[in-house]
């Protein structure tokens, strides 16, 4: 008999759509929430040189599919913490340093 496999723990991400602003949601740590949030298949960006486990996750067609301008990115993307080979939950210090940044590097009157 096999047990019943549990549930992905959910992590903690910034998720952004273009014309609003970012919003902390709880998701689901599987491909397909995440490829929900994005509308596809993911594509991964480390958000600056300085913060290297901080990742951008947009969709990967985004210019194919002619996804709205969002903040320099095209289409709904969310910030998410890597830890090794997975992704992870974001602190209370990177939510209010994304926060920071924000206006300096997405140009967006949604700040």
């Amino acid at each position: 008999m096999t047990r019943p496999t549990r549930p992905p723990k959910p992590i903690r991400v910034l998720v952004y759509e273009p014309g609003k602003p970012g919003v902390e949601r709880d998701v689901p740590n599987e491909l397909g929430a995440m490829h929900a949030i994005v509308g596809g298949h993911l594509e991964t960006v480390h958000l600056q040189i300085d913060f290297p486990d901080l990742l951008v996750v947009c969709n990967d067609n985004g210019q194919r599919l002619g996804l709205a301008f969002n903040r320099g990115i095209l289409g709904t993307f969310f910030v998410v913490r890597r830890a090794g080979a997975e992704f992870a939950s974001l602190t209370d210090a990177d939510v209010r340093l994304v926060h920071t940044l924000a206006g300096v590097i997405w140009h967006d009157d949604v700040w």
